[in-house]
Order: C-alpha cells, then structure tokens, then sequence
C-alpha cells in the first residue's frame, strides 16, 4: 500500500516540476493511500515485484458500461505507477498481462488517466493500441552485417518452403489476436493461405503493390 503510494506521488511531484502551483501537503499521501486501498480491495489488477519491492502496478475499477454498452476498467490517476527508469517496460509487461484477465472477464473497454506532462508514458500508451491502430516502417537498404556473408543465401521461396513459413504465418497472426492488441483475424489454414498466395504473381510499380490474378506453374 505504501509502496504504491510511493510510486503515485512520485508521478505527482514529476508533474509538479512542470506545474509549480501544484499543491502538496502531508496529508495528500494519507488520503492517497486511503484511495489505493480502496481500489486494492474493490479493483482489478496486477502488480511487479522485484526482491519483495514493489516497482510496478496496474489497477482499475470494474464499471458497468464505460463509453458504450460494453463493462470495462478504469485506471485513475492513483490506479497504476512505475518506477520511472523502468517505467515503460514495466507498463508495456503489465498491461499486457492485466489485459488479458479484464478481458477475460468481459471487460472489453480500458480506460487510463495520466498526467498531462509525462508525455513518454503517454506516447507509450498511444503506440499500444490506445489511439494508434497500425504503423508502417521502413529500413533502409544496405548490407547485412555477418560473420560470414557466406552463410546468408536469398532466393525464392517455392511451395516447399510453405510447411516452414506456415508456423511463423500462425504465430504472427496469434500475436495480433493475444493481449495486448486483441485484433481478431480471420480462421484460416496458414499452409492453404500460403499456397493460393504463391499462385499469384506480385509486382512493384512506382511504390506501389499491385497483384495480378495470373496463375503460375508450380
């Protein structure tokens, strides 16, 4: 209790830097600990703990309907702290696996409030679904440093490589549809998908993927 009470005012008092005229007295932490508690026996959530020290927790209040017709978790400002050198792991591996049992239990929407100023843990939160849907990256071509250059080979994939892309092909799609993205894809067999995708003739034009429905001895 005291612990978590510690890692909340310390996110306050980060904030009080930016906002000077913040108030702070003594007995914000005894009425702040009486909130923790509150939500500790009432909420959801789980916490990190390293040598039997707390350095990280997540917790919210079950609501009925929350921004729909849909039961969900709402995180107060008091609802979750971190360490701040570890703050953003800590957050990315708790979300995760808080998520999984709120929506486990029917709780589909998750709300989290945070201070206005602590625009990492923010921008976090916005890259982990909550505001950004998707992103596109791009690299740069250039050589791939090895040990031995030897050992890279690049060629074509053909239907005998299918049984092995199959696994990752499922894997990446089991990783959009698990905590914390919950996207549902499609059921589909990777082996059939990867066969009727090899059929088709892709090419690039001008940046541009365009796909053309002529089939290929194979």
């Amino acid at each position: 209790m005291n612990a978590a009470a510690d890692l909340v005012m310390s996110a306050y008092m980060e904030e009080k830097t930016e906002i000077p005229f913040l108030p702070y007295e003594k007995e914000q932490l005894y009425f702040l600990r009486k909130l923790i508690k509150n939500l500790f026996d009432d909420g959801t959530g789980i916490a990190a703990v390293r040598d039997e020290e707390l350095i990280g927790f997540i917790a919210g209040f079950k609501v009925k309907e929350l921004f729909g017709k849909c039961k969900g978790i709402y995180s107060p400002l008091y609802g979750h702290g971190g360490e701040k050198e570890y703050r953003r792991v800590l957050y990315q591996e708790l979300y995760t696996r808080t998520a999984e049992i709120w929506v486990r239990n029917a709780c589909f929407t998750h709300a989290l409030t945070f201070f206005a100023h602590d625009t990492e843990t923010i921008d976090l939160w916005f890259r982990q679904g909550f505001g950004l849907r998707c992103v596109d990256s791009i690299c740069e071509s250039k050589r791939i440093p090895a040990n031995n250059p030897s050992d890279i080979i690049i060629r074509k994939v053909d239907v005998l490589d299918i049984p092995a892309l199959a696994d990752i092909h499922r894997q990446h799609n089991m990783y959009y549809e698990n905590s914390p993205v919950f996207m549902p894809r499609r059921n589909e067999d990777p082996v059939q998908y990867l066969t009727d995708w090899l059929k088709k003739k892709t090419i690039i034009i001008y940046g541009q993927l365009i796909r053309v429905e002529k089939r290929l001895d194979i």
